[in-house]
Parts: structure tokens; C-alpha cells; sequence
């Protein structure tokens, strides 16, 4: 059996962990930075309140344009269901970087349930209202090409997983 000899090189120990409080100021949701300077730019809050008008009586908590942005921007963020906006609440240095306060889920569930059938056009025209608006922005160049081609949807094709290559409709 050989020895196992000590090296003369001292070897390098491993940072230590340390564990303490959290630290509020950190956030993995630097991205919504990005998301509330379009959402700045291009008034999507006012729009929506200007097109749908008010759904509640009172002016007062969130406006209806804010209950939207507040929830498309937590799906943006990765949250899928409306427990999300809790924890997005929770993180406070995500929430100075969000375009508009997270509702609490109930406080959404609530306003929600405000939007009426007839919203539903007033909603969907909004959205090309800030297409429009989006596109206007870009060099006309590029607004060309955008226009002129065939337009690609996504249905989110995150949501299909496939496993083995032998199953039907697999290819590299």
C-alpha cells in the first residue's frame, strides 16, 4: 500500500459561506428595468385606461390599465398563475423596478373580475393601438419588413416537451 504524502503546497481552501438576513436590495428581476421603459415609452397604462375606461368607482388602488401591465409583466417575470403576484409583492427591490405596484392575488382576482365581456374589444384595440405605436418608433426600414412579411406566432412552444428521438414529428 503506497503513503499518502502531504503536498509542501499549502492547497487552497474554499470561500466561506456566510449566512445572514436577507439582503432586500437584491433582486433576480433586473429585466423589469427593460420592460418599464417600453411600457413608459409607449404608454400602455394610459392606454388601456383611456380605451377601457374605469372599472372601478372610486379612483382609487389600481387602475385597470395598471391591474394588466401588473399581470402580463409577472408573466414576463415567470410567474404562471396568480399566487406569482404575491411573490413578486414580496420582492422589494423587483417591485421599484416594476412599471406598476403588484396587486395582491386577491386584490387581482377582485379587480378582475370588474372587466366585463364588453372590455374584451376595447382590450384587443388597445393592443393595436400600442403596436402601432411600437412600430412608429422603429426606422422605416425595418417598420418595411416587419409589415411586408408573413408574421410568425408563437403559442408558446415552451410548454411542449418531447422525449426520445424515435417519437413521431421528432427531427434535428
Amino acid at each position: 500500500m503506497n503513503r499518502l504524502r502531504r503536498s509542501k503546497t499549502p492547497a487552497k481552501r474554499a470561500p466561506r459561506v456566510r449566512v445572514g438576513p436577507v439582503d432586500q436590495s437584491l433582486t433576480g428581476m433586473a429585466g423589469l428595468a427593460a420592460v418599464t421603459e417600453l411600457v413608459e415609452r409607449l404608454g400602455v397604462v394610459e392606454a388601456f385606461d383611456e380605451r377601457m375606461g374605469p372599472v372601478k368607482q372610486r379612483a382609487r388602488g389600481l387602475a385597470g390599465g395598471q391591474l394588466l401591465v401588473g399581470m402580463a409583466t409577472a408573466q414576463l417575470a415567470g410567474q404562471a398563475t396568480r399566487s406569482g403576484l404575491d411573490r413578486l409583492c414580496l420582492d422589494a427591490a423587483g417591485g421599484v423596478l416594476a412599471a406598476v405596484p403588484f396587486a395582491p392575488s386577491w386584490t387581482a382576482a377582485r379587480l378582475a373580475g370588474r372587466f366585463d365581456p364588453a372590455r374584451t374589444p376595447e382590450i384587443e384595440a388597445t393592443v393595436g393601438v400600442l403596436a402601432d405605436r411600437w412600430l412608429a418608433r422603429l426606422p422605416g426600414q425595418r417598420r418595411s419588413e416587419l409589415v411586408r412579411g408573413r408574421p410568425t406566432i408563437d403559442l408558446d412552444s415552451s410548454d411542449v416537451e418531447v422525449y426520445g428521438r424515435g417519437k413521431q414529428g421528432v427531427a434535428y
